[in-house]
């Protein structure tokens, strides 16, 4: 008979390894995509927060209000994939594999 135990220990190795090397990059990848969107709301609410005084910070407001507007649906299209990426890491990486600030993030997402 074939003895096959040292194949499938190391075909077990190399999955687990493999799966550990995709799940770093992925975690990158998605920490990335967290950071430009929450940056984008950070920066907008700051926009939006400005007082209101005269017509040129009227005007602007207006502006920023059109801009939120028209990426709204492209926010929510960035938002899921992300979503999707961290639901798959969570799955398949221990508990702890992000820093508090990273799911106070996506927390808010």
């Amino acid at each position: 008979s074939l003895n096959t135990k040292h194949l499938k220990r190391h075909l077990s190795e190399e999955c687990r390894s493999w799966t550990i090397q995709y799940s770093e990059k992925l975690h990158t990848r998605a920490k990335a995509e967290l950071e430009v969107i929450t940056e984008y709301m950070r920066l907008t609410t700051g926009k939006l927060s400005r007082k209101v005084e005269d017509l040129d910070t009227l005007g602007f407001m207006m502006q920023v209000l059109k801009e939120v507007r028209e990426k709204e649906c492209s926010i929510e299209l960035e938002i899921r994939p992300i979503m999707e990426m961290y639901q798959m890491l969570e799955r398949y990486l221990p508990a702890g594999f992000m820093e508090k600030e990273e799911i106070d993030k996506k927390t808010v997402l």
